[in-house]
């Protein structure tokens, strides 16, 4: 029985070449969709799966309440991860992960500022599994001054040499602070390679290209519970529970911060995820998975909508073979079984064209998303395992309800001629609509995400970002040395507009701290950016009152602050000019207060920022960070940023030119949203491909089924034009009706998600009825093939046979 319905599958398969095609296609585009999302959901699971012990791994995760808000992380005090393992037996091993801020790295002429680079305890290669290549893990790195690098990083600074025992150098003004003891030439030391591991794979957030040695430190921070820093993981014991352990933090913060967060009046707690959840949590646990899920099931029902759709349709060319079965005894459920397999041999076939739009679709999708993923079936039982179940799924869900429909059909009625299946279902008009619906909601969701985007890049931001350039230098004595005659020769330069120095700058974030107005009660949280006299200038911030910094006021360093307008609402002040010349708690005085600039993305409401000087001849010790800004010339970009290369090189030779425009910054904020958009872009594309298909079908079945009305109705005088909008009249009802039900949808929808900004357009109206003539007539140029050819058929043909 299974071969004969497999024969009558094949056989059916290649009767109607039109319709499975169509069929197929339709299928092979739902279910290469899918097969993306499969890939996209099993990379994120994949993460830290890793590992040989992730199970009994956890990160350390804290929650602080500072009375006028609270927030939630990962970065501890250095002390915490060793005391818990004094004070907790059930703790085998602990981890700190530090995860430094581009520090210089040098060797010999090869200089380069690195964005991965950590420090950690000599415990990470017990508690994780990261292969060595060269060095032995146990010893890697006890000992200060220690690093391992990553196979590719030793490849950049020593080819195919052996890199162990061989010396780097390490600069960064932090570490002199930091590794006081240590430090030589106030900014820098030697590090020792001491083993090579492979390079992390992609699906762990412990990324790193060097690991230092913790023992760098020294003692600094090995008794350090307030101050935060590295991340901290726990290796739990076989059998131990960590609701039992979390039970005890409470007792543990009292013991060793209760004094100081009584003080502070601020509270703290203490919880841990497990290592295979923490990248989830920060998406709202499994739900980011679960909504890829949702995706993926929703191209795939796409997909199959087209195969319900022609197979009800054409149900009447299959009504008879249904009726001599049932008269030779067939029962329903083994007519069920065969249109079901007929179904699944169908998505069968689809499979290698599915498979093959994957490959052509992957690179471009990898870009999109910032991912590596590939299509590695052998060996890989889960990515085997999805497809299978996403082949079967879809072959199920396409038979369905053709199935159930055409089982049902009563042999003597069908005989006789007394039911013509597919007139009386309007099941294939309720799956148009519904694809359309969801085509169309895309559609909106992509351009009303586009011009959030539009908006976010050209929003007044408080300050101009456009042609400013950034550059890192780090090292104060070179600052205080050569940057004056730098900046002085560099205004010289065509081109060059403004510059000045500074340690945070919008985009890249600020320092934080707490005020507070003598005589007044509470405390508020302020953002804060030091720079220098040209700062503002430079930056383009506007002054809503007072002054800005002056040279001729020479205590403008030690004594003064200008503050931002969301800081003289929070203190109670009624007017801008109301806070000039108030004392803060900090003993400095409101010289000036600018209008609201952002420092970060539209993601986050502006709040209280000040804005300090620095004497760049006397620079303070926890300035760790430098970054020299340049306005430039929008005209000869090229030939100025070459010229200010040069005159880098020639004034910090032992520094690289490692600049970033202000802008590029800025769009960063906006990476996730932009390849959200993307992807949503390219599944809107799909959904709407495969909604076309579909609509020709069901358009080229309607001709093929109302020949001989449309040949009587022209002999009878009816013109081309009125046959086509005959045919078409009937889907433009569908469209209109998909219209109606999508607007209020996506306008629902899109109300939820632009909350996550603070800043945001309101939704564009215009833009729904735009899509839906889009969809429209995207729609009737699909129809319109099928009604044309049919009314420009000769009806004798249709009528000859009458």
């Amino acid at each position: 029985m299974l071969k004969n319905h497999f024969k009558i599958a094949i056989r059916n398969l290649f009767k109607n070449k039109l319709y499975s095609a169509i069929s197929i296609t339709g299928l092979a585009l739902g279910i290469a969709g899918s097969v993306m999302v499969l890939l996209f959901m099993l990379d994120e699971l994949s993460f830290e799966r890793g590992h040989e012990k992730a199970d009994r791994i956890y990160a350390v995760f804290n929650w602080w309440d500072f009375g006028t808000f609270s927030q939630t992380g990962m970065a501890q005090a250095p002390a915490v991860g060793p005391t818990i393992k004094d004070d907790f037996p059930e703790v085998e091993e602990t981890v700190r992960f530090w995860k430094w801020h581009r520090p210089l790295i040098i060797h010999q002429d090869k200089r380069f500022y690195e964005d991965r680079f950590v420090f950690a305890d000599p415990a990470l290669f017990e508690v994780f599994t990261f292969p060595f290549v060269a060095g032995d893990p146990k010893t890697a790195l006890t000992e200060p001054y220690a690093v391992v690098l990553t196979a590719s990083t030793a490849r950049k600074y020593f080819g195919d040499e052996n890199p162990v025992g061989r010396r780097l150098s390490f600069w960064d003004n932090a570490s002199a602070a930091v590794v006081a003891n240590r430090a030589f030439n106030g900014s820098a030391f030697d590090l020792t390679i001491t083993g090579v591991v492979q390079d992390p794979p992609s699906n762990t957030e412990l990324q790193f290209d060097f690991l230092a040695s913790f023992a760098t430190f020294g003692d600094a921070y090995e008794k350090e519970m307030w101050a935060t820093g590295p991340t901290t993981y726990l290796l739990l014991a076989e059998g131990a529970s960590t609701a039992q352990l979390e039970e005890k933090f409470p007792v543990f913060l009292d013991k060793y911060l209760g004094d100081s967060l009584k003080e502070a009046g601020q509270k703290a707690r203490l919880f841990l995820v497990p290592l295979a959840e923490v990248r989830q949590y920060f998406f709202g646990g499994y739900t980011f998975v679960v909504a890829l899920a949702g995706i993926g099931l929703i191209v795939l029902l796409i997909g199959c909508i087209n195969f319900m759709n022609l197979a009800t349709a054409r149900s009447a060319q299959r009504a008879k073979e249904v009726g001599v079965r049932k008269v030779i005894g067939a029962r329903r459920s083994e007519l069920v079984k065969q249109f079901l397999g007929e179904s699944i041999v169908m998505a069968f076939a689809a499979l290698p064209v599915a498979l093959f739009l994957v490959e052509i679709a992957l690179p471009e999708f990898n870009l999109l998303a910032g991912k590596k993923l590939a299509l590695n079936i052998v060996g890989n039982l889960p990515l085997a395992s999805g497809l299978a179940g996403i082949v079967l799924l879809a072959g199920l869900i396409a038979g369905s309800y053709p199935a159930l429909y055409l089982s049902r059909f009563q042999a003597v009625r069908i005989l006789k001629g007394g039911e013509m299946a597919g007139r009386k279902s309007g099941i294939y008009r309720f799956l148009i609509v519904a694809q359309f619906t969801v085509a169309i909601v895309t559609f909106i969701a992509v351009a009303t995400l586009n011009e959030q985007m539009a908006y976010a890049k050209n929003k007044d931001l408080g300050f101009n970002k456009d042609q400013i350039v950034v550059i890192p230098n780090w090292n104060r004595e070179s600052i205080q040395q050569h940057y004056a005659a730098f900046r002085n020769r560099a205004l010289q330069t065509a081109g060059v507009l403004n510059m000045s120095v500074t340690d945070h700058y919008p985009g890249y974030g600020a320092s934080s701290s707490t005020q507070a107005v003598p005589g007044k009660t509470g405390k508020i949280r302020m953002a804060g950016q030091d720079g220098d006299h040209e700062f503002i200038r430079t930056f383009g911030i506007a002054l809503a009152a007072g002054r800005d910094f002056s040279r001729r006021h020479k205590t403008d360093a030690d004594e003064a602050i200008i503050i931002n307008e969301a800081a003289v609402k929070s203190f109670g002040w009624s007017s801008p000019e109301e806070a000039l010349g108030q004392r803060l708690q900090d003993g400095r005085t409101i010289i000036g207060v600018v209008k609201n600039y952002h420092i970060f993305s539209l993601h986050r409401e502006i709040g209280p920022a000040a804005i300090r000087l620095v004497d760049l001849e006397n620079l303070p010790e926890w300035w760790s960070k430098y970054f020299v800004a340049a306005k430039i010339h929008p005209t000869n970009v090229r030939e100025t940023m070459r010229s200010l290369e040069l005159l880098w090189q020639s004034f910090f030779p032992d520094r690289p030119f490692a600049s970033v425009f202000l802008d590029d910054q800025f769009a960063r904020f906006y990476e996730a949203e932009e390849i959200a958009g993307k992807v949503a872009s390219l599944f809107s594309m799909i959904a709407i491909s495969i909604a076309c298909l579909g609509l020709f079908g069901l358009a080229a079945y309607s001709a093929e089924r109302r020949t001989k009305e449309i040949g009587v109705r022209k002999v009878l005088g009816a013109t081309g034009s009125g046959i086509v909008m005959l045919l078409s009249k009937e889907f433009v009802k569908l469209i209109l009706l998909a219209n109606l039900i999508a607007w209020p949808v996506a306008y629902f929808s899109l109300s939820q998600f632009l909350q996550i900004y603070a800043y945001r357009i309101d939704i564009d109206l215009l833009t729904f009825p735009l899509v839906g003539l889009a969809a429209l007539a995207i729609a009737m140029l699909t129809i319109s093939s099928q009604a044309i050819k049919a009314a420009l058929a000769n009806p004798v043909e249709a009528l000859r046979y009458e």
